[in-house]
């Protein structure tokens, strides 16, 4: 039986104590590993942060270091953060390891977590307030805007906090992560093959229902006339995304011409700014969405925005004849 293993403390202290006291040693023998990281690598992990006033990597930034290692401008961690809002000043995993989570309080307070979670939530809305702000760090309205807006995970933010090479990195990091997490792979990893597909095709419905156009509402309620099987947002298995209006096997997309980058509008080599890709990748993605779709038995129609708004008869004739043409 070695030192300090779970069996070690559970034989010296009893099962409910040494297990207490084992969960703390191993707490604190991970916070001596962020303790000693020194590396880019390891504040792109999340394992070491970087003084923004002396660029030092450390395991955290604390008083100590402010005051007789640092430039010698800051006393305290408040006044360092007035100076870099929104500064890390605990790495990630550390946080992950210290942060107040419901659960942990459940496990520690038992009975009285809820009430013991429910002030600890209300002193963070409290401390989070502008009037807060302006009553213990003298904050104006704009400077509690600024202050919030410092804290956002934005490309300019991270480069601002890290240094250009390491805050593009981060921020690649953090924009891959995004996308994964919405996309239906995650879904499925997470709840499953069945469950994971209905998840998806309820989280794209909701996300595109709220922010779908009006000249796709348009459109969809055109189709609706013609056909009233036609429903908005239907997921093809098989396929990566939905696809805007759906009549049985007959499909059809509308282009929001900045979205799907508008070939009268924009050039291939151009940068998508939402998307962040050159546009020619949106359109290969729309083109090998369509063709899967049509391998799979479909028929598919696409609409442009601006075809839509400049020549709607013509548009409205398309779809007409498209959808009463021969279907399966």
């Amino acid at each position: 039986m070695s030192r300090r293993s779970l069996e070690w403390f559970i034989k010296k202290y009893g099962q409910e104590l040494g297990s207490e006291k084992f969960n703390r040693n191993d707490r604190f023998l991970k916070r001596e590993k962020h303790e000693h990281s020194n590396s880019e690598q390891d504040v792109l992990n999340g394992d070491a942060v970087k003084c923004l006033a002396c660029n030092k990597i450390l395991g955290r930034i604390q008083h100590t270091h402010l005051r007789n290692k640092c430039i010698g401008e800051f006393g305290t961690v408040q006044k360092y953060l007035e100076k870099y809002p929104g500064a890390e000043v605990v790495p990630k995993n550390l946080a992950k390891l210290t942060a107040p989570t419901k659960k942990k309080f459940d496990t520690i307070y038992g009975n009285s977590s809820e009430m013991k979670w429910g002030t600890y939530t209300s002193k963070q809305r409290e401390t989070n307030s502008l009037h807060y702000k302006q009553e213990h760090h003298g904050f104006s309205e704009s400077d509690f805007k600024n202050y919030n807006k410092s804290r956002g995970v934005t490309l300019e933010n991270l480069v601002k906090k890290h240094g250009v090479e390491l805050g593009t990195e981060k921020f690649e990091q953090y924009r891959l992560r995004q996308q994964f997490t919405t996309s239906e792979e995650y879904f499925i990893q997470k709840y499953g093959q069945e469950l994971g597909i209905r998840k998806f095709n309820a989280f794209m419905l909701a996300r595109v229902s709220s922010t779908k156009s009006k000249p796709e509402k348009e459109l969809f309620d055109f189709v609706k006339t013609l056909d009233s099987r036609a429903v908005h947002q239907m997921k093809v298995q098989g396929v990566k995304g939905c696809f805007d209006i759906a009549i049985q096997n007959k499909l059809i997309e509308f282009y929001g011409d900045f979205w799907h980058g508008n070939p009268l509008k924009y050039s291939a080599d151009e940068e998508h700014k939402i998307k962040k890709c050159k546009i020619h990748e949106v359109w290969n993605y729309d083109k090998n969405k369509i063709t899967s779709a049509q391998k799979l038995g479909y028929n598919v129609l696409v609409i442009w925005e601006n075809e839509w708004k400049r020549e709607r008869s013509i548009s409205e004739q398309k779809v007409i004849d498209f959808i009463m043409g021969e279907s399966i």
